[in-house]
């Protein structure tokens, strides 16, 4: 073994170029999978942070009526349904399979303890709950039975809240927190990083005590459930256990849970199932990558033997066996898969932190990525697998020629170079498959992009307010706030414009309802509520179609009067004029439609316009509203200053961060644009590695057909023959790679069918241009070996050999 290593090595230093550029070559692959598998490792296949994570489940209704819904936000949701109460009360009492059961409730308060008041989010828990997770407080306790009987005023926090907004002070346990006009004392410190949801950052927890409401069987479904499974039951036995206990619950009290399921699913799966098709099309794009990194490499061992086979030849000649030979070869790949190793796992710690950057925020555990020895393992398994494949094969040819002299014969030579296309067909097959998908992806965005949203967002800043529902209880004291608000900041010399808005577009907020005419009570139509200043319109620009918009006038005491967009407007009324028709809202209160105004993409840009509902702000004031702001020509920090004048009205009003609405809308197109973007950044260097492959072909071509050539210029031939030539030869390769990866692209492009807006999966022309540019940088990487063809000084050429 030793005198093989050390020829192994002899032989690669003799060669550095071809060595570095298998190296590189194969290590630019490695490091693309390695990256892609550290990440998801780390959100797929890690297990949860939390003690046999895997007995950890959510506990939700199911609904027969949702799932027959017509509606699809309905029929989405017909299996992710919270529990009510007095269910959850029942199904602990009547269930063996739990170890720890509980429930939850998002919460929120205003913590006055800081320099300024914040928003804080958190859950009210049952007793048990957090015991759920399997984990002890870092301090103190959790909350209990207790708690909840005696109804205590009591609060566990997160790490990070005790870090970030408490200075970390040791004493924190039996101190105390206000939020709002009540006052908790804090009984437990939650340990680093532990979260209920990573798409709900909680930093309070609260004892639930329920409402009378929460003890009526027909109370409110708004109860979320985790549960620990009894060690030694599986999930199934633990669906038929609760199919038994629901079958019980609906004969038992059939006006409440009349075609109600409840239905099991693993935390585990809840946590990253939404991101699963980002991660999927990442794992596929980076092994496609892989693989045309490993049959680049191929191609390169190919040429490699190639200009070694008299060297072959003679040891054949002298008694050297096959096994020997392949030996030797696979310890010449032994050293090229272990630089690989080395280089692909560097690549790999720089690459995971690109793609982390450019992931989406859909997927979630991202920050607990990071390098570890399963990533290195995966590493070095790729790179030995790799090599061992695609250099075993040429290895094995070459030991099979029957004799030193049919391994030196012109047909034994010829077989060889056609192996040539059987790696760089499917090489180039796979780099059109990649390309034509990040073209489609490309494609579409550029579309979603260019869709009209109904507003102008240019230069326009949001800032969110929420007033305290204790201290603003009359809807006469939160509209006259907006009132004195709205005019100071109008008053601003910064200031062009201002408006409010209980649901701006692009925020992620919505609040529906139903409306119709009361002339035809069966015409209900869904439709988003919206309560809007009087110059909502104006300043972000939305078109009158008819009538008028709101003013000033309209206000608590006057005629009450709504506007419609001309989705509502069509879907109540298709056939009449709606101006000074009456319109009913879910209340059964009826509002005078004063206008029509164009349809806004509320909910994104690749979404329907919805069907709006327009009331005044001064008649239908919201407790939650988002300032908008069209700041003067020469206006520096806007932000600071609106929220100056929030606070000169109401010091205890928290204000999240200011944001240009500019950045709600790119925020809306994150998904897309982080998935174009990893596709794209694959499928160009696919392209690269392709293209270099294509170039050593060439030039290896080009060299072993130096005397063919010289003869072919001694003869006559002209330069631009020459050349011709060998482009042809270059195009025999890439043309069947184009037609056979345009017919992978194909069945491929199916897998991105819901991924695409506003084109279809076989788009000619994304095809057309993706065949063309291929067919261009090949062509490009074929030029500088036929050039250098046809300057060949015949009468050297011939003479050499």
């Amino acid at each position: 073994m030793y005198r093989e290593l050390t020829y192994a090595w002899k032989a690669v230093i003799r060669r550095p170029l071809h060595a570095l550029a298998a190296v590189v070559t194969l290590a630019l692959g490695i490091g693309a999978s390695s990256a892609a598998f550290n990440v998801i490792n780390g959100v797929l296949l890690n297990p949860l942070p939390y003690p046999d994570s895997e007995r950890i489940v959510a506990v939700r209704h199911s609904s027969q009526s949702f799932k027959n819904s017509k509606a699809s936000r309905l029929r989405e949701r017909w299996n992710r349904l919270p529990l009510s109460y007095l269910n959850y009360r029942d199904i602990q009492e009547q269930s063996p399979v739990f170890e720890e059961f509980g429930i939850y409730r998002p919460w929120k308060g205003v913590y006055q303890g800081g320099s300024e008041p914040i928003e804080v989010r958190g859950a009210q828990v049952s007793s048990r709950f957090l015991n759920v997770f399997g984990l002890a407080a870092l301090k103190g306790r959790l909350i209990g039975a207790p708690d909840i009987e005696g109804r205590n005023p009591v609060a566990v926090i997160s790490y990070d809240f005790w870090q970030t907004s408490m200075g970390g002070q040791g004493t924190v346990v039996g101190g105390t927190l206000r939020f709002d006009q009540d006052v908790y004392e804090v009984i437990g410190v939650m340990p680093p990083k532990f979260e209920i949801s990573p798409q709900a950052d909680h930093k309070i927890f609260l004892p639930l005590i329920p409402s009378e409401s929460d003890l009526q069987r027909r109370g409110r479904k708004n109860a979320q459930a985790l549960a620990r499974l009894s060690a030694g039951t599986s999930i199934e036995e633990a669906r038929q256990v609760l199919d038994q206990i629901a079958a019980r619950l609906e004969s038992t009290y059939p006006e409440a849970n009349e075609g109600i399921g409840i239905v099991l699913e693993p935390l585990h799966e809840i946590v990253v199932g939404e991101s699963r098709s980002t991660l999927a099309l990442l794992g596929a794009a980076v092994a496609v990558v892989l693989l045309i990194a490993c049959a680049n490499v191929g191609s390169l061992l190919w040429t490699d033997y190639l200009r070694r086979r008299h060297q072959f030849a003679i040891r054949l000649s002298l008694g050297a066996s096959r096994a020997r030979i392949v030996r030797l070869l696979m310890t010449e790949n032994l050293l090229l898969a272990a630089g690989a190793s080395i280089a692909g796992f560097l690549l790999a710690s720089f690459g995971t932190f690109a793609l982390v950057a450019y992931l989406p925020d859909e997927v979630p555990r991202t920050a607990n990525i990071a390098i570890d020895a399963k990533v290195f393992a995966f590493t070095v398994a790729v790179s030995l697998l790799s090599t061992f494949l695609f250099g075993l094969i040429p290895a094995l040819r070459i030991s099979r020629a029957s004799s030193a002299s049919d391994l030196n014969s012109v047909r034994g030579s010829r077989r060889l170079k056609q192996a040539h296309r059987w790696i760089l067909v499917p090489e180039m097959a796979l780099t059109i498959i990649l390309l034509v998908q990040a073209g489609l992806l490309v494609n579409s965005l550029l579309r979603l992009t260019s869709v009209d949203p109904g507003l102008s967002v240019e230069g326009i800043h949001t800032q969110g307010l929420q007033l305290d529902s204790r201290r603003y209880q009359e809807e006469e004291q939160a509209g006259f706030f907006y009132s004195q608000l709205l005019e100071r900041l109008k008053a601003l010399p910064s200031v062009k414009m201002a408006a409010a808005s209980s649901q701006l577009p692009f925020t992620g907020g919505s609040y529906q309802v139903s409306v119709q005419s009361p002339d035809d009570p069966g015409s209900g139509q869904p439709a988003l509520l919206e309560s809007v200043s009087s110059d909502y319109f104006q300043l972000l620009k939305i078109p009158l179609r008819k009538g008028r918009f709101f003013n000033p006038s309209d206000r608590l005491g006057s005629p009450s009067v709504a506007l419609l967009n001309e989705s509502l407007a069509e879907a109540v009324w298709p056939n009449a004029d709606p101006l000074g028709r009456e319109i009913a809202d879910y209340t059964g209160a009826t509002h005078t439609v004063v206008g029509i105004v164009g349809d806004v993409k509320s909910k994104g840009l690749d979404v329907a316009s919805n069907a709006i509902f327009y009331r005044p702000l001064r008649q239908a004031p919201a407790t939650s509203v988002t300032l908008v702001v069209e700041p003067a020509l020469e206006a520096d920090d806007v932000s600071a200053q609106v929220r100056h004048v929030i606070h000169e009205l109401d010091s205890g009003l928290p204000l999240p961060a200011a944001a240009p609405l500019e950045d709600l809308v790119a925020r809306s197109l994150a998904v897309p644009r982080s998935r174009t973007a990893l596709l794209g950044i694959f499928a160009a260097m696919a392209l690269l590695i392709a293209a270099v492959g294509l170039y050593g072909v060439m030039a290896f071509s080009v060299t072993q057909q130096r005397k063919d050539l010289g003869i072919r210029l001694a003869l006559g031939a002209s330069k631009s023959r020459v050349q011709s030539m060998v482009l042809r030869q270059l195009l025999s390769l890439v043309v069947p790679g184009v037609v056979l990866g345009l017919l992978g692209a194909f069945l491929a492009s199916q897998l991105l069918r819901g991924l695409l807006f506003g084109i279809e999966t076989t788009d000619p022309a994304t095809y057309l241009v993706v065949a063309v540019s291929l067919t261009l940088v090949a062509l490009l990487a074929g030029l500088l070996p036929a050039v250098r063809a046809a300057r060949l000084d015949p009468s050297r050429t011939l003479r050499a050999e």
